[in-house]
């Protein structure tokens, strides 16, 4: 069960073109552990979807309006 939670978080993350950020990987992984959870053990978590990443001015590589999490000004 373990290692389909965490296929589940890694095709999320190729979804979004891979490990570019750590904010990306981490919003992207928790998203697929709420969404594996509901669906495979029907447990409910409480989330605020989608996640707006605070951290663009601090990564480098950002990939501006093209991320998933990217939160504009």
């Amino acid at each position: 069960m373990s290692l389909k939670g965490t296929a589940a978080a890694l095709a999320r993350l190729a979804e979004l073109g891979g490990p570019r950020c750590c904010k990306q990987a981490v919003y992207s992984a928790i998203e697929a552990g709420v969404d594996y959870l509901r669906k495979e053990l029907g447990i409910i978590l409480p989330a605020s979807l989608p996640p707006q990443c605070k951290f663009t001015e601090a990564v480098p590589d950002c990939k501006g309006a093209s991320c998933a999490y990217y939160r504009a000004k």
